[in-house]
């Protein structure tokens, strides 16, 4: 009978790395090129213990193929086993891990929809200061068109505008999306207006505190308690009904901001007044008292 020279801890290798690799028993043999280029590494690793072997017809595998040498070797080549078609599903599985897990649909939703801190208990003095974290947290967010809404072909920043919003415009804005006869694909698709809408609603909710949801939750439409921008809008609408309101009470702060109110730190004033004054849209014949609140801030600063 002839006698095998191939070495024990190579032929072991095979065997091990062919069943991984192809899904087939030990005993077959790799015709894949890749596969082979794998195994010569894998023989080359191990030389030197061959070399030190004596040879005997009694052959014992002295080789381990751990899980973590196995996943070395297939990382090692991932680019060439990527066209095998004996590897494909290993391939995949490994090469896979080495994408961001901002590629998986859930793993997206976790890290987008975390909520804003503190949560916001739905008081009218913190109002301002969570729709301004807002503003920051979508400069860089997926789900950041979901904080507009388009009203005869105009374009409101529902973090600001929103007093311009009615109740009517918002349920027209909302409703159609939600209606459509492809929902079920739209809201699971990443970048589609469903879907940001939907995500915007995780981030609110995440936002409030457990009384205040409870109550606006009654507030709102039962069919469209998952979009976003409905709940962006009615956040804000549970304190100013309207716009006329709205500003009032926007310049009411402006009036009783002082410097001493921050620590007489003259850029800490001149930020507060920027994130009040941009929440005001002018008005037809609002010019007498936007002037009268130049003045205020001018004999504030001292000017």
């Amino acid at each position: 009978m002839p006698h095998d020279s191939t070495p024990c801890s190579q032929k072991c290798a095979a065997d091990h790395v062919a069943s991984k690799a192809t899904g087939v028993s030990a005993t077959a043999s790799p015709t894949d090129p890749n596969l082979g280029q794998i195994l010569q590494d894998l023989q080359s690793n191990t030389a030197n213990d061959e070399s030190e072997t004596p040879r005997s017809t009694k052959r014992q595998c002295n080789l381990v193929l751990t899980p973590e040498l196995f996943e070395h070797l297939l990382r090692t080549h991932s680019k060439a086993l990527a066209s095998s078609p004996t590897s494909t599903r290993y391939t995949q599985s490994y090469v896979s891990n080495s994408q961001p897990a901002y590629y998986s649909n859930a793993k997206y939703k976790e890290i987008s929809s975390k909520g804003i801190k503190p949560l916001y208990n739905g008081s009218e003095q913190q109002l301002i200061p969570f729709l301004t974290k807002l503003d920051l947290r979508r400069q860089h967010e997926g789900w950041a068109p979901a904080t507009y809404v388009t009203i005869d072909n105009k374009k409101h920043d529902l973090t600001t505008h929103f007093a311009l919003i009615s109740e009517t415009d918002i349920n027209l804005a909302t409703s159609a999306r939600w209606e459509s006869q492809d929902i079920e694909q739209h809201k699971h698709t990443i970048g589609h207006d469903t879907y940001n809408a939907g995500l915007l609603a995780m981030v609110i909710t995440n936002s409030l505190t457990d009384d205040f949801m409870n109550t606006l939750i009654h507030r709102i439409p039962s069919s469209l308690r998952n979009d976003g921008t409905y709940l962006l809008w009615a956040v804000s609408h549970n304190i100013h009904h309207n716009n006329i309101a709205f500003h009032e009470h926007i310049r009411d702060k402006i009036r009783l901001a002082t410097l001493a109110a921050q620590d007489n730190d003259i850029d800490k004033y001149i930020i507060t007044l920027k994130n009040y004054l941009k929440m005001i849209t002018p008005l037809s014949g609002s010019t007498s008292t936007e002037t009268g609140l130049l003045t205020y801030i001018l004999k504030e600063l001292k000017l």
